[in-house]
């Protein structure tokens, strides 16, 4: 089945765009149930219940508050949340380039393929630099109202877009306690690199490209 994009934009590299389509690069498969009466297996409902009186809440009387100490709550109207929204934008703007070593994987968060979206030319020489350099573009781009940053890279003469997590959601190694106890001992079992290859690479690699070409 051929891939589908859900997005267009240009990535803007200086005075350069280079037009793209976006496509998912994963796909939830979560398992997910209803919630059914025992008795006749029909679906229920859920609804917003004031826990003191145990009254249903209309949905015009329910707000949205952000809770600063417990107990006290800043509230947003809707007109608030829509102001907060980014303006909207195409563009995927890119603000440096970095080595691909630059950030390490705990910030990376979702990935996206990049197609071209008509000229594939422009397309090409940028994946073809960012390949020759061994380096990636950091990017800031809005997306159904949402502000993203996010990383640009060549994979296999094709465009990824990852988005990257907000410092306050990563966890860095210095954070964390060290581990007690003696080091390990020559007798020890160790990993050798035969044990560690990785199968079906070439397989994952030709399935990529057959899906971005096909979109």
């Amino acid at each position: 089945m051929a891939a589908r994009a859900i997005w267009k934009g240009e990535i803007k590299v200086g005075t350069t765009k280079v037009p793209v389509k976006l496509y998912s690069a994963v796909q939830d498969r979560t398992v997910r149930f209803h919630v059914l009466d025992d008795r006749a297996k029909n679906r229920v409902k859920q609804h917003m219940v004031d826990p003191d009186s145990g009254d249903e809440v209309p949905a015009e009387e329910i707000q949205k508050g952000y809770e600063i100490e417990p107990g006290r709550y800043v509230i947003l109207t809707a007109e608030d949340l829509e102001k907060l929204q980014p303006p909207a934008s195409r563009d995927i703007e890119i603000v440096e380039f970095v080595p691909q070593t630059k950030i390490s994987e705990q910030w990376y968060d979702r990935p996206y393929y990049l197609g071209p979206d008509g000229d594939e030319k422009d397309y090409f020489a940028l994946a073809e630099a960012l390949q020759n350099k061994e380096s990636e573009g950091i990017a800031h781009w809005v997306m159904r109202n949402k502000y993203y940053a996010g990383a640009l890279r060549a994979i296999d003469d094709y465009l990824f877009l990852f988005t990257l997590r907000d410092a306050n959601e990563v966890i860095l190694a210095d954070d964390l306690t060290k581990p007690s106890g003696a080091a390990p001992t020559q007798k020890e079992p160790r990993w050798r690199s035969s044990s560690l290859r990785c199968c079906g690479v070439s397989s994952i690699r030709r399935n990529t490209k057959t899906s971005i070409a096909s979109g």
